[in-house]
């Protein structure tokens, strides 16, 4: 928790996490002592702040979120957000998007062969089944273009 993400509605302008998913979080947190709440402002606005178990915790623990997985595009992204903002080289944030975009490739080619009927109630399941493979590479895509990106920004 900084001053810049503090309620759960910086959480939302700021990082784009909405406050339907922050709040629980939040209190999560402040359950297991890494964050306390502040007093609720005038305007009902709600401060949280990092405790010292918090911080030393966030310090030994986000190294974890760069090992290689195929998590969802926005854990990815995320996941090297958070990175940086930790002071991780960019060089080495760069090299797990480029990783994450190689992962996503190796998923196999879309199959729309043998689909259910319209009105079968695993049509749902087989269109997302199906469309996998091409959202991977979509993303793995976007992943590879933020790993350039990253290696020619200004450090």
């Amino acid at each position: 928790m900084t001053r810049e993400l503090s309620t759960p509605y910086d959480f939302q302008s700021k990082a784009g996490i909405s406050q339907g998913a922050s709040l629980p979080a939040l209190r999560r947190l402040e359950a297991s002592g890494f964050v306390i709440k502040g007093e609720e402002s005038a305007r009902r606005r709600l401060e949280y702040q990092a405790t010292g178990r918090g911080k030393k915790y966030l310090e030994s623990s986000w190294k974890a979120l760069l090992q290689p997985r195929t998590g969802d595009l926005d854990a990815l992204l995320r996941a090297a957000c958070v990175a940086l903002l930790m002071g991780e080289r960019v060089k080495v944030v760069a090299q797990y998007l480029a990783n994450a975009s190689k992962l996503r490739k190796s998923v196999g080619p879309a199959s729309l062969s043998g689909g259910p009927g319209l009105r079968d109630p695993g049509l749902y399941a087989w269109m997302k089944l199906a469309g996998n493979p091409i959202r991977a590479k979509s993303e793995a895509a976007i992943l590879k273009k933020m790993a350039s990106f990253l290696k020619k920004a200004p450090k």
